[in-house]
């Protein structure tokens, strides 16, 4: 393929006014019998024809090669953080301006010989289309402009961005990353007593403390670190609208469910010990959606409970209504923390917060909104 192939030519305003001028002195010229005139006026619009000629011959002229498509520098991309992307120039000089995306904020450009090397910020999460680069050529005296196409687009799919607040101790623990700090005493390892535990499970210390009879984890408690579960019901995430980028398009969705993803991203990047923790959603995701689930998962019109997956593990929700009190019941598991999103002072129903605790569930209220979901608008379209 020819360095030009697919550039676009078209006439600056330089030569535009140029040739406006030419044709009103030829005007001029013949209505006044003055040849010299209508020789002026003839010169000024013949030049800027004949650059744009050669300029829409360049593309036949040329015979080297394209540079490479953008390659992407760093990964995973995720919302908020720098990413870095990586082009081959073989000949020809630099692009005039830069890669702009819509999602996306330009940071940094750099071109070391036959390299570009620029950064970008994608400030939403979802499926951004990144490039093609555009070069930008004009000719010595300014008459026409040519915008080449750099490379090929490529697709990037960008998962939320992590908060800056560190996680909840209790879901880290559920997680396996509290295990040896400070937090680990015998009263955060039990739980209460329930109908059907072994008495010899009771912790008689802790029990006296708390004055109530609160037991010890078993093995497979402990190991509450499989898996956490993401509910996706949209009547659960109130609050102001955050926005998803998705292709061409962009998508409103709660800004409780984008906190919710930052949440969930950030539990499951952290340093655990042992097995990463396993994602699931409630309802499941369409398989559209299942191969980058961070990046493209959107809320659902419908709700559902969570399923029985693990033995227990962290579930990431809104504010979730009356219904959330059988969750217990459909998850019977006896190590789960709820991370609730949603404003400050808002909870679930007492029912469901007493249904949590009688099935030895615990909770925290975080952020409804992610730090920056509402600080910019991504441009319309982009430029190069």
């Amino acid at each position: 393929m020819s360095e030009r192939a697919g550039a676009r030519v078209r006439p600056t305003a330089r030569s535009l006014g140029m040739a406006a001028a030419g044709l009103a002195l030829l005007a001029a010229g013949i209505l006044l019998g003055r040849p010299e005139i209508v020789a002026i006026g003839a010169v000024l619009v013949l030049f800027p024809l004949a650059a744009l000629g050669l300029a829409l011959l360049a593309p036949r002229l040329a015979r080297s090669s394209g540079p490479e498509a953008a390659r992407l520098l760093g990964t995973p991309a995720r919302a908020w953080e720098p990413l870095h992307v990586h082009v081959l120039i073989d000949s020809g000089p630099a692009p005039a301006g830069r890669e702009a995306a819509p999602g996306f904020l330009p940071e940094s450009i750099d071109h070391p010989g036959g390299e570009l090397r620029y950064e970008v910020v994608p400030r939403l999460r979802g499926r951004h289309v990144l490039g093609p680069l555009v070069r930008v050529d004009e000719d010595a005296l300014g008459l026409s402009r040519s915008r080449v196409p750099l490379g090929a687009a490529t697709e990037v799919l960008v998962g939320p961005g992590t908060p800056s607040e560190a996680p909840s101790e209790h879901a880290l623990a559920l997680l396996g990353r509290a295990r040896g700090r400070g937090d680990t005493t015998p009263d955060t390892l039990t739980r209460p007593y329930r109908d059907g535990d072994p008495v010899r499970r009771i912790h008689w210390a802790v029990s006296a403390r708390q004055g109530k009879l609160m037991v010890r984890p078993d093995a497979e408690d402990h190991e509450a670190s499989s898996v956490v579960l993401v509910d996706r019901a949209a009547g659960h995430y109130p609050g102001a609208d955050a926005h998803v980028q998705g292709g061409q398009e962009e998508i409103r969705v709660p800004a409780g469910f984008e906190a919710a993803l930052a949440s969930t991203a950030q539990l499951l990047h952290q340093d655990h010990q042992g097995p990463a923790p396993r994602l699931a959603f409630f309802p499941p995701l369409p398989q559209e959606q299942a191969t980058h689930p961070l990046a493209l998962a959107l809320p659902s019109g419908e709700a559902a409970a969570p399923p029985a997956a693990a033995a227990g593990g962290v579930i990431v929700t809104g504010i979730p209504g009356a219904a959330a009190a059988t969750w217990p019941a459909a998850w019977p598991a006896r190590h789960v923390h709820v991370l609730l999103h949603g404003d400050p002072g808002r909870t679930p129903p007492a029912a469901v917060l007493a249904a949590w605790a009688a099935a030895g569930w615990t909770h925290t209220l975080c952020p409804g909104v992610p730090p920056g979901v509402h600080s910019h608008r991504p441009r319309e379209g982009g430029h190069a």
